[in-house]
């Protein structure tokens, strides 16, 4: 008998579970001339995942190797102003002179896929740090974004996504659990080796606004806030 090339073990209880998903589309599936009916498929695939004990409407997440802490809510505009909203130090009810907690979310995209931008027109860092405190323990993956090169408003923007919060590994390396406390409690993340916050950040030994941005730069998402922005005083 040739060596198998099969890239699992047939023996463990996966393994059967794949073989017999195999056995299953080639006897009762595929017709005579190779092919094999989608919904037919669907049905089988639907039963092997149950059979695992996945549950094809749950998370993505399920199937991670270690349990997320968090699974983020919806990433739809409404559903993170509620959320942010409801913390003490924000609102979206008007824009009273002064008050730095106002925000406003509107949904934007870039070349990868559409997520939520929460715009601050008059709020310092401090702030902005809560409002990534309070996102990324819930599980979004929330990023703060280089202000557009072409305004002059004062603006500071968020973009929110759906995620997940995987805990830290047990060996994880002490430089590592730094990192994962800088970023849980908000800070943007770190230019070259050094702590300090990189889109519009406040000044630290590095330097502010060096480096790039974790996710995005300021693009056009950053022009249209900037003139909603405007447009509202």
């Amino acid at each position: 008998m040739p060596d198998s090339k099969l890239k699992y073990d047939p023996s463990s209880p996966e393994g059967r579970e794949i073989s017999a998903l195999f056995r299953d589309i080639k006897r009762n599936i595929e017709d005579d001339g190779g092919g094999w009916n989608g919904a037919d498929i669907v049905d089988a695939l639907n039963a092997f995942f149950a059979r695992l004990g996945i549950d094809t409407e749950g998370s993505v997440h399920q199937v991670d190797p270690v349990p997320p802490q968090a699974v983020s809510p919806s990433d739809h505009p409404d559903t993170v102003a509620e959320i942010l909203a409801a913390h003490r130090d924000f609102t979206t009810n008007g824009r009273p002179s002064g008050r730095e907690g106002f925000f406003y979310a509107q949904t934007a995209h870039d070349r990868r896929t559409d997520y939520t931008l929460l715009a601050f027109p008059c709020t310092g860092a401090a702030r902005i740090r809560t409002a990534l405190a309070v996102l990324r323990a819930l599980g979004y993956t929330a990023t703060e974004l280089a202000p557009a090169a072409d305004t002059s408003i004062e603006l500071r923007l968020i973009a929110v996504e759906a995620g997940a919060l995987h805990p830290l590994a047990e060996d994880a390396r002490a430089a590592d659990r730094a990192l994962r406390l800088l970023h849980d409690a908000g800070f943007t993340g770190f230019l070259r080796g050094c702590p300090g916050l990189q889109a519009g950040g406040e000044s630290d030994s590095c330097g502010a606004g060096q480096g790039k941005p974790d996710r995005r730069q300021g693009d056009s998402a950053s022009a249209t806030a900037a003139s909603r922005s405007t447009s509202s005083r």
